[in-house]
């Protein structure tokens, strides 16, 4: 159960995911705090109604909630106008979470001060029904407990892996941070085929979307590759060895993730800069 004071700085999407897991986990809702300069109304019903405390700005909250943690889920554009109202905390050593995609540790620190506790974060969308992913990078500043609570955050809406260097989380971002939206992407392509071969849109659809679902669950439920899993799939002189012709012809499939991945990529590190 979830026993942090937390400060959470932006309730878009991902934000919601992660408030919504921490409410789910027990985190009593004196405990949190939100900054939201959205419709008020809007997010509370996102989180289920819950009576949590939402603030336009820092102004309002109360001096004497003191939070272990103060979590960044802003668009990283406005950070550099937000953040440095912040810097208050880094003088009482509390720690920083950012989820934020492209700026670094450095460029934080810049805005928070430079003694500035910051650990990274990189979750998905996913976890919005418990099955994210987030990848975090802490650095040699930051304690085995300070991780520890980062960690049991984040594992309320999925999984979490550690990276070692902070380069890495840019392809973090491109691949698993980005990744649900090339997988939603394919759910079209493949859907709009099924409707231009003469299914209903509501059956291509659904048939798109449970294809997905089951593969993925086949992925990560079985100890197998997933170059074994399609060879499983592909008969030889059948259908599906058909399709994969088309998409494997000068390697065309994997050319175009790769190269949407690597671009997903400099974007990450753009906006670092």
């Amino acid at each position: 159960m979830i026993q942090s004071r937390i400060l959470i700085v932006g309730c878009g999407k991902m934000g919601t995911a992660l408030v919504n897991g921490w409410l789910n986990d027990g985190l009593g809702i004196e405990n949190l705090k939100i900054i939201e300069i959205g419709d008020h109304d809007n997010i509370k019903k996102n989180l289920n109604n819950a009576e949590v405390s939402i603030y336009s700005n820092i102004s309002e909250l109360s001096e004497f909630f003191s939070p272990d943690i103060i979590v960044f889920a802003i668009k990283p554009q406005i950070a550099h106008n937000l953040l440095p109202l912040f810097a208050r905390y880094t003088k009482t050593q509390k720690l920083f979470l950012s989820i934020m995609g492209g700026l670094t540790t450095s460029l934080l620190k810049n805005f928070l001060g430079e003694k500035a506790k910051v650990v990274r974060a990189m979750p998905n969308t996913p976890s919005a029904i418990g099955k994210g992913v987030s990848v975090i990078f802490a650095g040699a500043d930051i304690s085995n407990s300070d991780k520890k609570m980062c960690k049991d955050l984040l594992e309320t809406v999925g999984s979490c892996e550690w990276i070692a260097s902070e380069e890495s989380i840019d392809a973090v971002t491109a691949l698993s941070g980005s990744g649900p939206a090339y997988v939603f992407y394919l759910s079209e392509a493949m859907a709009e085929a099924g409707v231009e071969l003469g299914l209903s849109h509501e059956l291509s659809d659904r048939l798109a979307r449970l294809t997905i679902d089951g593969s993925g669950s086949l992925l990560t439920q079985k100890n197998i590759s997933a170059a074994d899993l399609r060879e499983n799939v592909t008969s030889k002189g059948g259908t599906t060895e058909a399709a994969l012709k088309v998409l494997g012809e000068n390697n065309v499939f994997k050319k175009l993730i790769k190269n949407a991945i690597r671009k997903a990529q400099e974007r990450s590190i753009e906006l670092g800069r």
